[in-house]
């Protein structure tokens, strides 16, 4: 009980708001992107997005590779569209590009002068 009297909702200034909107104007944007423009974290971005695209003002309007290459992050758009499909990767894709990582961390062992463990070796 005591640990909800510590939660307090946090209304967000008008001009803030105003920023954010503003930069969804401007073009689209990724949520870091909107949340670096407005100074509000990416989780309060997140919520007014979804917020817009819930009475259809905002959409997806693309999708881009996140650090480990997977289309996650969501690119933000004005309008009244709907949003755009994620591709997802076949199979074969997937494993491709496991066989592709697991040939360069084998390749930068080698380099590095760790002796090499010949289960380990994928051939080209």
């Amino acid at each position: 009980m005591a640990t909800k009297s510590l939660k307090k909702r946090v209304k967000p200034s008008h001009l803030t708001t105003a920023k954010l909107i503003k930069a969804l104007f401007d073009g689209p944007s990724t949520a870091r992107e909107l949340a670096d423009v407005s100074g509000y974290s990416i989780a309060t971005v997140y919520e007014f997005v979804r917020a817009l695209r819930k009475v259809e003002v905002a959409f997806i309007s693309a999708w881009e590779p996140d650090s480990l290459g997977r289309m996650r992050v969501a690119v933000f758009s004005m309008g009244e569209r709907r949003d755009k499909k994620r591709e997802a990767f076949t199979r074969r894709e997937i494993s491709a590009r496991a066989r592709e990582r697991k040939r360069q961390r084998i390749l930068a062992e080698a380099i590095a002068g760790k002796p090499v463990d010949p289960k380990n070796f994928l051939p080209a």
